[in-house]
């Protein structure tokens, strides 16, 4: 039964993570120097996320790594909601000066 799972996880995950398999993507991106063969994009964002995530003491649930993970992703692939997420969440500056001159620190 693990097999089964196994095998449906990694078809779905096949144009995703395995895209060096992708004969035409190769062709499209042969002028680029090809897609990147290995794990490099996904050894990058893990260690991104851990970085943000293995904070002493702090325990995050799956819905918050599943929030961080997805905004992230779509921060990467410049995905439209990216700029309607930021749009939503960060509010505008209310702040009616700027600093300037030399702050001491």
């Amino acid at each position: 039964m693990g097999h089964h799972a196994a095998n449906a996880y990694l078809t779905a995950a096949r144009p995703h993570a395995f895209t060096f398999l992708d004969d035409r993507l190769q062709r499209a991106l042969a002028s680029l120097g090809g897609v990147e063969l290995g794990t490099g994009v996904i050894e990058r964002v893990m260690r991104e996320l851990n970085a943000r995530t293995d904070i002493g003491g702090s325990r995050w649930r799956t819905g918050g790594m599943r929030d961080l993970i997805t905004v992230k992703t779509a921060h990467m692939l410049h995905h439209p909601i990216y700029e309607q997420l930021r749009k939503d969440i960060l509010l505008p500056t209310t702040t009616g000066f700027a600093l300037s001159g030399k702050v001491n620190a």
